[in-house]
């Protein structure tokens, strides 16, 4: 019987003193949880998102560890599946292009400087 009560009390010592660690620990453990949270936030910020899925048809000229501001334009994604262009055609184009006609070239111009350009994408 005495030795019974021995591992009873060695376990109850063992328990307590588990209580005691656990106690002292928490505070530690919450700053930790804090602090990767904390860093979730941060990897989170930093994470670059394209705000569709396609192919990257241009991408700024960036170098490792290049500083960025949050909503710069780093690069152009053409949509994924088939592209519909909206525009306007000068009236000598009327005889030259027809509603739903399928193209593999396109050549844009840029409003303000008048420079026209292909885009590089796929085909292009």
């Amino acid at each position: 019987m005495p030795r019974r009560g021995a591992e009873g009390y060695d376990q109850f010592l063992i328990h307590y003193v588990s209580a005691l660690i656990i106690k002292a620990e928490a505070p530690a453990a919450r700053a930790v949880r804090e602090s990767l949270g904390r860093l979730d936030l941060e990897v989170d910020r930093r994470l670059v998102r394209a705000p569709i899925a396609g192919t990257i048809a241009e991408a700024a000229a960036l170098r490792p560890g290049a500083f960025v501001s949050a909503g710069q334009t780093l690069g152009v994604v053409m949509p994924a599946g088939r592209l519909v262009l909206v525009t306007r055609l000068p009236p000598a184009a009327l005889g030259r292009v027809a509603a739903g006609q399928p193209s593999s070239r396109l050549i844009l111009q840029d409003r303000e400087t008048k420079r026209s350009r292909s885009p590089r994408g796929p085909g292009g």
